[in-house]
C-alpha cells in the first residue's frame, strides 16, 4: 500500500469498508493499523499520533479544540487539507479511546457543503490506531 500524498510506503492494517444491503457502499470504512508497524516506515511515526496522544489525555476533558494547524488526524491515506473541523469530542469505546468530530476536506477553497463525520483513537494499550 502507498500513500498518495508523499509515496512512502504505509503499514498494512485491517479495512471494512460497510455496504447497503444492495452491496453498495455506505461511505463507512473502519481502519486498524498496529502503531509499531507505522514506526518501521521510512518517515517514522506521522506527528499525527503524537497529536491525537496529547488530544486524549484523560485530564482534557470531553470536548477539546482540534490543533490549531488543521492537522488532519487520518492517517494514512487522506490527502485532501482541512477546510473545517469543529470542535472534537472525547468518546471512549470498549478498548480505547478517541476523538470524533465532523470535518470537510478539499483542495480548493470550497462553500461548506457536506461534513464528514470523522473518528479517530488509540486502542487502551496503545498499539492500536483505529479510524472510522
Amino acid at each position: 500500500m502507498t500513500s498518495p500524498a508523499t509515496g512512502s510506503p504505509t503499514p498494512y492494517g485491517l479495512k471494512f469498508t460497510f455496504q447497503d444491503p444492495e452491496g453498495m457502499s455506505s461511505g463507512f470504512v473502519l481502519q486498524v493499523y498496529a502503531l509499531a508497524d507505522f514506526a518501521n516506515l521510512p518517515d517514522g511515526v506521522p506527528s499525527a499520533i503524537a497529536t491525537l496522544q496529547t488530544l486524549l489525555d484523560p485530564a482534557a476533558g470531553a470536548f477539546v479544540p482540534p490543533p490549531p494547524t488543521g492537522e488532519s488526524l487520518l492517517l494514512p491515506d487522506w490527502t485532501a487539507p482541512v477546510l473545517f473541523q469543529d470542535a472534537f469530542r472525547v468518546i471512549d469505546f470498549q478498548n480505547g479511546r478517541g476523538v470524533s468530530y465532523f470535518a470537510q476536506y478539499s483542495h480548493s477553497v470550497d462553500p461548506i457543503s457536506s461534513l464528514i463525520y470523522t473518528f479517530t483513537g488509540l486502542t487502551s494499550d496503545g498499539l492500536y490506531y483505529v479510524t472510522l
